[in-house]
């Protein structure tokens, strides 16, 4: 199970791929659901946990990763990859990577980079 962001297209798209080895066949759904808007606060899509068991897991990482709800899914909305996160969903193509860097992780105090290949060069020879 994946998710894609078409941020032009107001859409989120869900892939499904499961596949049966005792019956040596694929099953390729694909589906698209629309993005949060000031109306419509949270995408959902319909949770598919009675039918597979194992998307539990998927449904909780596109969970924190996009922002989709999957009501009725026992795990969603505890945490799983972004303990005690608190900002948007990190994988939506309209979340500012460069801003959430320059603001939570500042610059170094010096100008001067380091320079490792040389400190390991003279390591060396010593």
């Amino acid at each position: 199970m994946s998710a894609v962001d078409w941020l032009e297209e107001s859409q989120f798209q869900l892939t499904y791929l499961v596949t049966s080895f005792a019956e040596a066949a694929t099953l390729v759904v694909t589906t698209r659901i629309a993005r949060p808007t000031e109306l419509h606060g949270r995408a959902t899509a319909s949770t598919i946990a009675p039918l597979w068991p194992q998307a539990l897991t998927y449904e909780q990482e596109i969970a924190e990763m996009y922002g989709i709800d999957f009501p009725g899914s026992p795990r969603v909305g505890s945490d799983f990859i972004l303990e005690d996160w608190n900002h948007a969903p990190p994988m939506r193509r309209d979340f500012d990577t460069a801003g959430f860097v320059k603001e939570f992780f500042p610059a170094p105090r010096s100008d001067e980079v380091p320079n490792y290949l040389e400190a390991r060069k003279s390591a060396k020879e010593d």
